[in-house]
């Protein structure tokens, strides 16, 4: 069996069994592996010719015979990589277990990844890239390749190959122990959880993951005589984190039977430094703020205090929220002071299910970048989202309550007990604006509400919606009126979001199967498109590649390139629609809309942004809008597809 079609077997095997539903269309199958839907039911096809009873189709999709994939996956090997990714990750890993050693890529194509020379040639113009990141490069000659770099670098080249392949899985204590099994992964993470006690430190899941993984890099590159150079330097050895990184390399340097020197002991400290607060948060305020952050932290504050209230959603006199933030921001300096990255294995989850909150995140981590010269990551912005996404859902709970009235004739206290019932039940989907007890009083009203909830027959003639209920409400009426909320929601929903679409796109911005060579070609054109209909000045243009060269926007097989300056005349959208895919960074990309931004329009931007990109990365509403032929028929299935 030809090993490049067989490795897209494996690839659509382990998509099938890693899926949490049953049933998975091609369209999902073709989005997660970047391939045609033809191609997807090809490969089902061959599939079930080869293994009888594999794979069950029907009209909800494809279903998978999870015990038989998983014994064919098993049996395939999981040390041999197929994809270009995996190659790329195993050679890499190959260089930096032997990297005073050269390799032999003849010898590495023929006799381990059975693929040829060129294609191991290629895949290492790959690798030169993703080293110059970290500062490392390769050295060829002839067959031989040879890896450059400090030991430093190297050990964060690899904490970064690690990261990718725990996030194609799960970032757990179980995972870092297949990946390192011949040490006591456990003894080591208690060892840490110990002396952060000892020594009163708060570490969180997330930081204590981050910790662990790295120091059990440095034990095994040590084992393996992989150590730092050491230099001559001033320590503070009264230093807190000094005596914590001293207490745990000593109880790790008698169980493994390593030494630490000053150097090695000082990469400890300054990951705990960048992990760990001294304190519990809980006891930090706004009034003693200052015994737990820096300067530096103090002065960023202030501009980001201010973005953040420009997004409309943050509340900055929030004490608690400000307190945890700062500390957050506290240590992040420290990191990138540090040239270190904490890992985020929620990434794309917070990416893809909350893009706004995700923007909004970007947007600070660009003043971070201007204000301190140090560029903020994708896996440190997602803690950025996290720390103001506990705000979110206050905001748009409030956005997305509907306006009700109750009717209920006068009759002792009835009318009071029912506001309280529905608003200890509905409380974040409604507001009682008031109880009525007549139908006359309906007319004035009308034009303000939403629903009427009531304990009689409402005439049609008087044109509003209501669910009419039980005075003693029973399970029945709670469920009758969930319903009609989400009924009126939804239709609010639709309605705001095609006025918004109508009102900053339009036929002469919608462009559909123009070629590009990549993200910056289709980039150049759809700007100087706004440009020449009055949406955005000259500069427009580089503010959107300088934004998609920092931070891509492409999700899946979509892109919402804009720029982070928010000075366009007004707000719009360019749309471009191509069946064959633009190829932008890793992605391949068949939908691009292009925004310019006006800043007194912001929201308006963030509005239609959260909805669209939730909206389609449902791989079906995605391949419904490749299929637009014109701007009517976009913002038509967009809605539609609501």
């Amino acid at each position: 069996m030809d090993n490049h079609i067989y490795g897209k077997y494996k690839k659509l095997l382990g998509i099938m069994v890693r899926t949490e539903n049953d049933w998975i269309t091609a369209a999902d199958l073709s989005v997660a592996m970047t391939v045609s839907i033809r191609s997807v039911k090809s490969y089902l096809s061959d599939l079930n010719a080869m293994y009888h009873d594999l794979i069950q189709s029907s009209n909800k999709g494809y279903k998978i015979n999870r015990i038989l994939a998983k014994q064919l996956l098993s049996a395939s090997g999981t040390e041999r990589p197929y994809t270009p990714q995996e190659r790329v990750r195993f050679i890499l890993k190959k260089l930096l277990a032997a990297p005073y050693e050269s390799l032999d890529i003849f010898q590495l194509s023929e006799e381990e990844l059975f693929v040829s020379l060129e294609t191991v040639k290629k895949d290492l113009s790959i690798i030169r890239k993703r080293l110059h990141e970290f500062d490392l490069y390769i050295i060829t000659t002839g067959f031989d390749v040879v890896l450059e770099g400090s030991e430093l670098d190297k050990r964060k080249m690899l904490s970064n190959i690690l990261y990718e392949e725990f996030s194609e899985n799960v970032f757990s204590l179980t995972a870092v122990e297949k990946v390192f099994p011949q040490y006591n992964v456990k003894y080591i993470y208690n060892t840490i959880l110990e002396a952060c006690k000892r020594h009163r430190s708060f570490v969180n899941e997330y930081s204590l993951m981050t910790l662990l993984l790295d120091i059990v890099i440095s034990i095994d590159r040590i084992k393996n005589d992989y150590t730092i150079p050491y230099k001559s330097f001033n320590q503070n050895t009264i230093a807190p984190e000094y005596l914590l990184a001293r207490d745990i390399a000593s109880h790790l340097e008698e169980y493994f039977h390593i030494t630490y020197n000053e150097i090695e002991l000082n990469e400890i400290m300054t990951i705990i430094i960048s992990n760990l607060i001294k304190t519990d948060s809980d006891k930090v305020t706004m009034k003693n703020i200052d015994k737990y952050v820096d300067t530096d932290c103090n002065v960023l504050i202030q501009p980001l205090s201010t973005q953040m209230a420009n997004f409309g959603f943050i509340d900055v006199n929030n004490d608690t929220f400000m307190t945890r933030f700062m500390l957050h921001i506290n240590n992040l300096l420290m990191r990138l002071k540090n040239n270190y990255e904490r890992k985020n294995p929620l990434i794309m989850h917070i990416k893809t299910s909350c893009p706004m909150l995700f923007e909004c995140a970007v947007t600070l981590s660009d003043i971070i970048n201007k204000k301190t010269g140090y560029r903020v990551g994708e896996h440190e912005t997602v803690y950025i989202a996290l720390h103001i996404g506990s705000l979110l859902s206050t905001h748009l709970s409030m956005r997305n309550k509907i306006s009700c009235v109750l009717l209920f004739p006068s009759y002792y206290d009835y009318g009071e007990k029912l506001t309280s019932q529905l608003t200890g039940s509905f409380d974040s989907m409604i507001v009682i604006q008031g109880v009525i007890a007549h139908l006359e009083e309906l007319q004035s009203i009308t034009a303000h509400i939403d629903l009427v909830i009531s304990v009689v027959q409402i005439p049609h003639f008087f044109n509003v919606e209501f669910v009419c209920v039980n005075p003693f409400m029973t399970e029945y009426d709670f469920n009758a009126i969930r319903l009609r909320i989400e009924k009126i929601r939804q239709h609010k929903k639709k309605q705001r979001l095609f006025e918004h679409l109508k009102q900053i796109s339009g036929p002469a911005i919608f462009n559909r199967n123009i070629a590009f060579q990549n993200e910056d070609e289709a980039i150049r054109y759809m700007a100087a498109l706004m440009i020449e209909n009055g949406y955005a000045g000259e500069a427009f243009e580089d503010e959107v590649l300088s934004r998609e060269h920092s931070y891509s926007t492409a999700y899946r097989n979509i892109a919402i390139p804009h720029s982070m300056q928010m000075s366009a005349k007004k707000t719009g959208m360019a749309v471009m629609i191509n069946e064959k895919p633009i190829p932008w960074g890793q992605n391949m990309v068949n939908i691009v809309l292009l925004f310019t931004i006006e800043k007194e329009t912001q929201n308006l931007f963030y509005d239609i942004f959260d909805n669209l990109i939730t909206l389609l990365l449902e791989a079906s509403n995605a391949a419904k809008i490749t299929e637009c032929k014109t701007y009517d028929d976009f913002i038509k299935t967009i809605i539609d597809c609501l």
